[in-house]
Parts: structure tokens; sequence; C-alpha cells
């Protein structure tokens, strides 16, 4: 198995003082580390979104790996959710100590399904607005049902989906490696 290297925390990047009150509140806006095993090194990132609040992921993998350059359709991992951005990004390789520029996976954790604190429109700051949010809920509710509940996927979620998302990775550039050099046998 592998190990986080180099992990960093940084507070107080967002301005959370219109949202609801919630874990949110305690946790970083930004997080980086380094997740090795054996001698495969990936850099990863976890920051909230300043608008929605909910929280986006990259996994940076160097020149020459499997997923290096590919696009989102192109770096569909199984298990995982899709990813909403491939790509360069110099400001995260700045981030990491070393030159070589990075190409780096990302998906966030705002889907339909998960918790947006910045969204909440129930943070309404008059009681009318609020009594008009709940008329709309109530009607919308008589007519589709019951509403989905919505999570909110905190850091320790997202950064153990990182590191699973690295170990995945990492398995798959292995089994790259060994099958390009039995293809050069």
């Amino acid at each position: 198995m592998g190990s986080i290297k180099e992990r960093r925390e940084v507070y107080d990047l967002v301005n959370k003082s219109r949202w609801i009150q919630g874990v949110w509140n305690k946790e970083p806006d930004f997080i980086k580390f380094i997740y090795r095993e054996d001698l495969i090194l990936l850099r990863c990132i976890i920051r909230r979104d300043k608008t929605a609040g909910n929280l986006v992921c990259y996994i940076g993998v160097p020149e020459g790996n499997v997923y290096y350059e590919k696009d989102t359709n192109e770096a569909y991992i199984p298990k995982f959710m899709d990813f909403s951005f491939t790509g360069f990004a110099k400001h995260y390789d700045k981030e990491f100590k070393g030159e070589k520029k990075h190409w780096y996976l990302g998906f966030d954790l705002g889907r339909d399904d998960d918790l947006s604190p910045g969204l909440q429109i129930f943070d309404a700051s008059t009681e009318e607005v609020g009594a008009k949010v709940a008329e709309i809920l109530e009607r919308v509710k008589k007519e589709v049902g019951e509403m989905p509940k919505k999570t909110y996927k905190d850091v320790k979620f997202a950064e153990k989906l990182l590191v699973e998302l690295a170990q995945q990775i990492i398995k798959d550039q292995k089994a790259f490696i060994v099958a390009k050099a039995r293809k050069g046998k």
C-alpha cells in the first residue's frame, strides 16, 4: 500500500459567513498531498468551490502515465465518477516542488445528490422569502414526490476517494507497463 506525503491544509480561503452552519465551517478550504506507492508519485489536491461550497478534487499524473493527456472521455475509470476536468494546471504544479508539469484529472463533489453549502436556499434573510420557498417546495413535493436527500461530501470523504483513485491509477499504470513490456518481447 501507498502513503501520503507532504500534506498541507489551508483554512479561511473562502468566506462562509452567509452559509448555513455545518461541518464545512471547520474544514480546510485547500489541501494538497502527494500519494506515493513504490516509485510512483501522484499529486492530490482538494479545494473548496468559492461559490457553491462543495469540494473539488484533482489528481496530477506525470508524463508517461497511462492517463497523461487523456480527455474527460478517455480518462474513464470504472467505480469512480466522471471527470469534469482534464488538463494542465500550472497553478497546481506550483503548489508542489519540482519543475515537471503534470496532467490533472478533476471531479467535483457538487453533483445532483450532493449538498453544496453555499447554494442552500434555506438560508433566507427574511421570513417572507422563507415562506415562499416552503410554499414552492410543498407544490413540487405534491407534483413529483419526495425530494431526494442531499448529503455533504466532507474532507474525509474527498481524501479517501482521492486515495482510492490514486491506488486505481497506480494499478492501471502497472498493468500498462507490464502489457507494454510483453509487447516488446
